[in-house]
């Protein structure tokens, strides 16, 4: 069937959300952002859309609450984790959150990490502008260095494999080759 218990970790002002909701109508959707106003941005456009299948909160990706362990099939991360300041704290609270057979999709800006595979790359050109501007200072607010879009697919799938999970190929692509996603589960 397609009823899901779904998390959209940094859901922003919610399309992403709405647009899942709408896909399996019988699932639930619990979307949650650190951004008050991006919350409530959300909600005012989820009242608009009628959909009662999606919750909005306002809370960290990183502070996951504990009575949510094991509730969740899927995890979505969409253009978080290069953004965020608490990439450990996300992955080990998606780790306990996921059901055993549930899975995960991060999704970045599809860049290297090593500089010398950048050059010449379109997608790079157009995105490591952007970071420099907004990603790595908004990274760079809390106790660890910020990582931006420079992190890269290599070492976000590795801080990704180090916090016990498995990546997956979904579709035609290796997951040894740069892309925008990552899917993954628990060992």
């Amino acid at each position: 069937g397609d009823e899901f218990m779904i998390l959209d970790i940094g859901c922003g002002f919610g399309k992403h959300s709405r647009e899942v909701a709408k896909l399996y109508p019988r699932s639930k959707i619990t979307a949650i952002d650190m951004d008050q106003f991006s919350i409530d941005n959300a909600k005012k456009e989820l009242t608009k859309s009628g959909l009662q299948n999606i919750e909005y909160l306002c809370m960290k990706g990183g502070q996951l609450p504990e009575k949510w362990a094991n509730k969740f099939d899927f995890v979505i991360i969409n253009d978080v984790l290069h953004d965020s300041y608490e990439v450990d704290e996300i992955l080990k609270g998606i780790k306990r959150v996921i059901k055993r057979d549930g899975f995960a999709a991060a999704y970045d800006p599809a860049v290297s990490s090593y500089h010398k595979k950048v050059i010449n790359v379109a997608t790079a050109q157009y995105f490591l502008p952007f970071s420099l501007f907004i990603c790595l200072p908004v990274s760079s607010m809390g106790p660890s260095e910020g990582l931006g879009v420079g992190w890269g697919y290599e070492r976000r799938k590795q801080k990704i494999e180090e916090h016990g999970f498995r990546v997956v190929q979904v579709g035609d692509k290796d997951i040894e080759t740069i892309q925008e996603s990552i899917v993954f589960q628990k060992m």
